[in-house]
């Protein structure tokens, strides 16, 4: 069960919580999404951390074994948003970014008629491509802003700089404001 803390230093005490049976330590935003996968819609989060600290690791291994979630990572090679997610969702012969995003829409709308629960897509190192492909990711963020308006699927970026002020920076209509933000302080459980 959620727990709801208004206090700002109650909060702080509750993002250190250690999920003991997994061993793993998570902030309270990334608790949630645990707590809650598949069952609520949430707004878009940005979880902002020094690279190669172990956001996508530790996130992993909370959600084992919970399906309906979508990782992507974003190769510093390749920073297309699109291309990534096409290899995530393990698409051949896909003839264009369009392709790749309806086909992605498609599956995340089928899984929630056959399973009524609200997926997921975790996207990871997501700087890469908000430094090299604004337009596409733009695009991608439109599709994900529109996502928690309509209950389709939750949506989680991970990144090591800055991720939430570059956001903060793309014209995606209706998304600055509701956009969450969480910082990732490496734990070693």
């Amino acid at each position: 069960a959620l727990v709801e803390k208004s206090d700002a230093a109650e909060d702080v005490k509750f993002q250190a919580k250690t999920y003991l049976t997994q061993g793993i330590v998570l902030p309270l935003k990334l608790q949630r999404i645990v707590e809650s996968a598949g069952n609520t819609i949430f707004a878009p989060l940005v979880v902002d951390g020094m690279a190669g600290e172990g956001k996508m690791t530790q996130l992993q291994r909370a959600l084992r074994g919970v399906s309906g979630v979508l990782y992507v990572t974003v190769k510093e090679s390749n920073a297309k948003i699109w291309p990534c997610i096409a290899e995530a969702l393990k698409l051949t012969g896909v003839k264009d970014d369009d392709d790749v995003r309806l086909t992605m829409m498609e599956a995340f709308r089928k899984y929630k008629r056959e399973t009524g629960k609200i997926p997921t897509i975790i996207v990871d190192d997501m700087h890469h491509a908000l430094e090299k492909d604004n337009e596409n990711t733009e695009a991608f963020l439109s599709n994900c802003s529109a996502a928690f308006d309509q209950g389709t699927f939750n949506s989680v970026f991970l990144g090591g700089g800055r991720v939430a002020e570059k956001i903060d920076d793309l014209n995606v209509p209706g998304l600055r404001a509701r956009l969450e933000k969480a910082d990732f302080v490496s734990h070693d459980p």
